[in-house]
């Protein structure tokens, strides 16, 4: 996950369920390989690899509310800054750690919409005028908004910009997607 540069009054985000929902199936596909980087990292005696790993893995449990895997990979940061090697029982708690929480992360499968046939349109216009909004402006709303957006055909690759922070190219695939809406419209 990359991170994400917020205002104060940007942090009321953390608390609708969508956007966890977002941040934490990103977590779940950035971080499903972390122990198994961080054991081949250790083996290899890698304590700046290991490091960054388990400092990023500090920082995004923090980010999707997981204290305990937190604290667990704080614990640990610490010893590889240190350029020592965390013991074994402490790297078997933190692979528990982060395997609970990975089997606690329902990834949303999104609907295989694949036609504009039974969409409302006019809901569908309203909808992507309101994201393009957002992404000219910068603002996260835009984040508030993919429950809806996933309801539409075609929207995979806009939604994977959108979660990435990518606004710029969501922009340019946002207005291709209402291009085809606006021409199949004009079609009925």
């Amino acid at each position: 996950m990359g991170h994400v540069a917020l205002k104060n009054e940007d942090y009321h985000y953390y608390n609708q369920p969508e956007f966890v929902a977002i941040l934490r199936s990103e977590f779940a596909k950035e971080q499903r390989d972390t122990g198994a980087k961080l054991q081949a990292a250790l083996a290899l005696s890698d304590f700046k690899t290991a490091y960054l790993l388990v400092h990023t893995l500090k920082g995004n449990s923090g980010l999707i509310n997981e204290p305990e895997l937190e604290k667990l990979a704080a614990k640990v940061s610490i010893i590889l800054k240190a350029g020592q090697m965390p013991g074994k029982y402490t790297l078997e708690l933190l692979q528990t750690s982060l395997d609970m929480v990975l089997n606690s992360i329902e990834i949303p499968k999104r609907p295989p919409i694949t036609s504009w046939e039974d969409v409302d349109k006019e809901s569908a216009r309203t909808l992507l005028n309101k994201i393009k909004r957002s992404l000219e402006s910068s603002t996260p709303e835009c984040f508030d908004l993919l429950g809806g957006l996933i309801r539409l055909p075609k929207t995979n690759e806009l939604i994977d910009l959108i979660e990435k922070c990518e606004f710029d190219d969501a922009l340019v695939a946002l207005n291709k997607l209402s291009a085809e809406l606006e021409g199949i419209c004009h079609e009925n």
